[in-house]
Parts: C-alpha cells; structure tokens; sequence
C-alpha cells in the first residue's frame, strides 16, 4: 500500500498548526522537520507539538536533523539528546506515531544506555517506533553493508 509522507519545514513556531492542517489535507504520514524552527523556537515547541498531535488523526514523525544529514541548520550531537530528553515521552502510547533518530545519535544512546546511564538510556524513545536514518549526500558508501548492520543493530 502506498503511503503519502508530507514534511513540514516551517521557521516559526506560529506557523506549525496551518502547515500541519494543510499537509492533514493530502498526508497520510506527516513529518515534523524541527530543524527548521529557529534555536529560541524549537526550545518552546512543547506545547505547539502536542497541539498538533492531538489535532491531526495522521501518523507523526518528528524529526531533528543536523545539517551534516541534510538538515536546515547546524545542530550538535548534544543538543539533539538534550531534545530528546525534553521529549522523553515521545512518540505517546496512544498513537503511532514514530521518532527519527541518525545513526549516530542512536550510537550514542546505546552507548550510554550500555554505560547503565538510566537518564539517556533506552526510554528517550520507543526503540519499537523509531526510525534509524543515515544520510550521505555525496554518493553510495562504499562501507555500505557495515552501516545497514551498524544501524540494525539499535
């Protein structure tokens, strides 16, 4: 079965819930591009994202890409966990809605989770409903099978 996934990459926070109604009209999978909102934005974008989750029927998946992996701006490794931290809930039980982690953030989170650190463990995301991505925006990697089993692996 096909599925129609609709990204939405706004820069302001004041115009998530219209480009989330407007994607709702065609989705079936509706991605939230974080990277795009400014620093100051994405750091109030609590409330905002669980408005669209409850307003919206469609599959969510929320994403915070750095721009090394395609993403809007510059976002480090740090940052990303510390927002998957304030986001530790996410994706809610209730819905099946799923989070995109990169390949090396989800390194990292095992690492850590193998460390016995409970704060950055296994429980910032349903490992069951997370999506683990790699981008190379150059080309085919020619490590390309040692990727796919480093990324199975998580």
């Amino acid at each position: 079965m096909t599925r129609i996934c609709v990204p939405v990459c706004v820069s302001r926070l004041s115009e998530l819930a219209d480009a989330v109604r407007a994607a709702a009209d065609v989705a079936d999978v509706i991605e939230l591009r974080l990277d795009y909102l400014t620093e100051v934005d994405l750091s109030h974008a609590g409330e905002a994202i669980a408005s669209v989750l409850k307003a919206v029927d469609q599959q969510i998946i929320l994403t915070l890409r750095p721009a090394e992996y395609g993403g809007a701006r510059a976002i480090s490794a740090q940052d990303r966990l510390l927002f998957r931290l304030q986001y530790s809930g996410y994706p809610k039980s209730d819905r099946d809605d799923l989070c995109d982690l990169e390949l090396d953030l989800a390194l990292l989170l095992q690492k850590r989770a193998g460390e016995g650190n409970d704060v950055v463990g296994t429980n910032l995301c349903d490992w069951d409903r997370t999506i683990c991505s790699y981008h190379d925006l150059v080309g085919v990697p020619a490590d390309l099978e040692k990727i796919y089993e480093s990324m199975a692996q998580t």
